[in-house]
């Protein structure tokens, strides 16, 4: 007989253990494990740059709150000439100021914040791995729960937006859409679950718009669920009720009185209540009422109520069916918006990180087919919907890259189940079998095959590395240098401004924000116009300095040898007479020049 192979006697207690206890114990486990590994790793990098411009513009937004009380002005004074009015969430803001403020009580200022940004990230993962586990245990047991941990745990499109630092919106609109998906898989058995989904839910709304598109989705992917399958009608309707209260009680707490007729298409406004509460309303009397009815006339009636709930929203303000991005002029797309890497779709960031944009598209493929696989096998529901979610998740991942994260976590369920259903061999068991397969899937393991297949299949020249001169630029001691100078208007490359204004008492003509297309148009052309011209427009503007880093490009603007722009001129070093260099010590690479009356 051929001997039998087994796992090494220490990893077979490890999963035994794992499917002994409780799955919450064992998130928790994994979560404090991540946290550690994750600020050991991050730590150092945190006290020298900000993550992300966003990071940079959270912290700002925050210190404004603390300083002026204002809940409902979002104003920030010191970008542009005027100010960017922001339309980020106060409830972003409030914890984690609050978090600052606890961290005050036995640390400086400076290391308040620091630990507030390091904190604030991983307080939000924790939730997010116990529902998971939750809803994998549901769905195929204790084993599947532990596999799904271990995938998430090395799921680094999964953990990018929870890492130390990272104080932004976006990992709070991913707990609350993901979990709100996840937990209406658990919500028949438990109608508070069904509340907390649809609480979640308006909450990523309340907080931004960028996973709209996904909770539109999984709403009306919930409805059709209940009008198919009348044992989820009640939770369904409660999901529907809170999602609708919750995301008026939000629009109440955090936009004025005197905006409430004020419509933005990128925040929360009157025409998205208008559109949710049609929808809504349309759902509880279907679900309800017309629970009698048949299945035409309800599926009928709410067709009848989305229409309506659109029009409404279209006549309200018609610039938002073009989307968030319906108010923003056109003339800032190709010198910003085109430009961003996370609206970028799959295909764009394979000519620059193949191997990560390899490893990308094999774990939505992956997960995809393990849903169609499981479904296969047995029709759930519940499978198929999150089945559903997920693949029409993956899609959106591939189109902007923003949603791979989303789309991260909802393939893990699928996979995890997969990997617990697979059987042993004669020859190796099944527990020795189901590792070898959740070390295949791993995230960590497509990583790294996705950089192996990239060096044969993608010539060294086509990949963009990451230039670490470029970041230099972006430090905060870097930037921080120029707090030397006196207060003035900078001009300066678009994502350098949020970095300086958090870091010095200066004011920045742009940054990479929708909501300031004045001060991005007018630093754009600056920057594009001859000497002659730049000066003219400078002193129009009212500009103190010109920022200048030697590694950054921008686009549109001729840098070439020769070109007839400031931006050329400043990289030729064919510096006009009327800037005066007044580069301060520690600020290199940076240059910076006083701008003579």
């Amino acid at each position: 007989m051929i001997a039998s192979i087994d796992a090494p006697q220490m990893w077979r207690r490890v999963v035994e253990t794992a499917v002994k206890s409780e799955p919450f114990h064992w998130a928790v486990a994994i979560w404090a494990a991540l946290a550690v590994a994750l600020i050991a790793v991050d730590h150092a990098r945190l006290a020298q740059f900000f993550l992300d411009t966003d990071d940079a513009t959270r912290l700002i937004e925050i210190r404004s709150l603390k300083q002026t009380g204002a809940w409902f002005d979002n104003t920030l004074p010191r970008f542009g000439t005027d100010g960017l009015v922001s339309h980020w969430s106060r409830l972003i803001d409030a914890p984690v100021a609050l978090l600052i403020l606890f961290f005050s009580i036995f640390l400086p200022v400076t290391a308040a914040e620091l630990a507030a940004q390091a904190v604030w990230p991983l307080m939000l993962l924790l939730p997010l791995l116990v529902i998971l586990a939750r809803t994998v245990e549901t769905l195929s047991g204790r084993t599947a729960a532990a596999f799904a941990l271990a995938l998430a745990a090395t799921a680094l499109t999964a953990l990018l937006q929870f890492r130390p630092g990272r104080i932004d919106h976006h990992n709070a609109m991913i707990v609350t859409t993901v979990g709100s998906i996840f937990l209406m898989v658990l919500a028949n058995a438990d109608h508070r679950k069904s509340i907390l989904a649809g609480v979640l839910a308006a909450l990523s709304l309340a907080i931004g718009f960028e996973a709209l598109p996904i909770v539109a989705l999984s709403s009306i992917a919930l409805v059709f669920w209940a009008v198919l399958d009348r044992t989820m009608a009640d939770a369904v309707t409660r999901y529907c009720t809170a999602f609708a209260a919750t995301l008026g009680l939000s629009f109440a707490a955090t936009v004025p009185p005197s905006h409430w007729m004020s419509v933005s298409c990128d925040a929360l406004s009157i025409n998205l209540l208008a559109l949710v509460a049609s929808g809504a309303a349309a759902a509880v009397v279907v679900l309800t009422i017309g629970r009698g009815w048949s299945t035409v006339s309800r599926l009928a009636t709410l067709a009848a109520a989305g229409l309506v709930g659109v029009a409404l929203y279209g006549a309200i303000e018609p610039a938002c069916l073009a989307g968030p991005f319906g108010q923003v002029p056109k003339a800032i797309y190709p010198i910003w918006l085109d430009t961003v890497s996370e609206a970028k779709p799959l295909t764009w960031h394979f000519m620059r990180m193949p191997g990560l944009a390899l490893s990308i598209a094999a774990l939505l493929f992956a997960g995809a087919a393990a849903y169609v696989h499981l479904l296969r096998q047995s029709i759930d529901n519940r499978l198929v919907y999150l089945a559903v979610v997920a693949v029409a998740t993956a899609v959106l991942g591939i189109w902007q890259f923003k949603f791979v994260s989303y789309a991260t976590w909802m393939a893990i369920p699928a996979l995890a189940i997969l990997i617990s259903r697979v059987e042993g061999t004669i020859q190796i068991s099944r527990l020795s079998m189901q590792l070898i397969v959740l070390f295949c899937l791993s995230p960590a393991t497509l990583s790294i095959a996705g950089g192996k297949l990239a060096k044969v299949v993608v010539s060294p020249a086509s990949a963009a590395p990451h230039s670490a001169e470029v970041a230099a630029c972006s430090a905060k001691n870097v930037a921080g240098a120029l707090a030397a100078l006196p207060s003035g208007l900078i001009v300066t490359h678009i994502d350098l401004g949020p970095v300086i204004v958090a870091t010095t008492h200066h004011r920045a003509l742009s940054a990479p924000y929708h909501r300031l297309p004045d001060g991005i148009i007018a630093a754009h052309a600056i920057f594009a116009a001859s000497p002659a011209e730049s000066r003219a427009r400078l002193t129009a503007v009212g500009a103190g300095y010109v920022v200048y880093c030697p590694h950054r490009f921008m686009p549109g603007v001729a840098a070439q040898a020769g070109s007839d722009t400031l931006l050329a001129g400043l990289r030729d070093g064919r510096v006009p007479t009327w800037l005066v260099d007044v580069t301060p010590p520690g600020a290199a690479p940076l240059r910076v020049w006083r701008i003579a009356q």
